[in-house]
């Protein structure tokens, strides 16, 4: 489904979970044999281990606010 400017649905991450505004660190986002509703709306996290969901005031984002980190090597993919 195209979305405004977007090849797919929550390309650039727009929209996630709650990450406050005074807190430095990550949330991480749990693979599908551990949570099956995603808290990343449009993706299924495939991997064995979790990923990070980081954002632009703390981390350095390629582009928008938010991004995903891939944690766990070559076993570590999302869908």
């Amino acid at each position: 489904m195209k979305n405004a400017g977007n090849l797919v649905k929550n390309c650039g991450f727009e929209t996630g979970p709650h990450v406050f505004k005074n807190f430095p660190t990550w949330v991480l986002l749990l693979p599908k044999i551990h949570n099956i509703v995603s808290l990343l709306p449009g993706w299924i996290i495939e991997s064995l281990k979790p990923t990070k969901y980081i954002d632009s005031k703390h981390f350095q984002v390629p582009k928008g606010l938010t991004a995903i980190e891939l944690v766990g090597g070559r076993e570590t993919a999302i869908a």
